[in-house]
């Protein structure tokens, strides 16, 4: 399973059963499209594709997802058999729990973002993408362009910064 940025908005995850593209701010292939809350429905643009938006247990290729809200803002559980991913938003990272569970926790930073709290998530590896101007400077010390997580092990730690390619 790969992670990638296409862009400062868009999370691009490619696995042997299917391609996930959450926020997509382009129109591309995918199996399954994760759109954050009080988004632009662009369900039209992936008549073939899986669009999620909130909430709910769902299943495509294989690839399974679950969507939970805290307080206002949904938070998506990734399970491609390949690995499993968390991804949340910056103003949620606060709320998250029993993150050990996961291969990869994913952070859009949508506000400034402090260290601390990445660093205080215990997953094995802590993926931030977004706009640069909310990412701390030593995260960004730590900058890729693509992440595959069979190859985790050769990154310098275990909180990057996922710029766009």
């Amino acid at each position: 399973m790969e992670l990638s940025a296409p862009s400062s908005l868009t999370l691009k995850i490619a696995s042997k059963k299917g391609i996930v593209l959450v926020n997509p701010s382009f129109t591309d292939t995918a199996t399954i499209v994760l759109i954050d809350d009080n988004a632009l429905d662009i369900s039209e643009k992936y008549p073939d594709s899986l669009v999620i938006y909130g909430p709910g247990e769902f299943e495509a290729s294989g690839i399974m997802i679950k969507g939970t809200r805290s307080e206002k803002d949904t938070m998506y559980v990734i399970d491609t058999g390949e690995g499993k991913v968390l991804h949340a938003i910056s103003t949620s990272i606060q709320k998250l729990s029993d993150e050990d569970d996961y291969d990869v926790v994913v952070v859009r930073a949508v506000s400034p973002v402090e260290e601390a709290s990445l660093s205080s998530l215990s997953s094995k590896l802590v993926v931030v993408y977004g706009d640069s101007e909310n990412i701390p400077q030593t995260v960004k010390d730590n900058t890729v362009n693509k992440i595959n997580l069979k190859k985790k092990d050769e990154l310098n730690s275990n909180v990057v910064y996922l710029e766009k390619k």
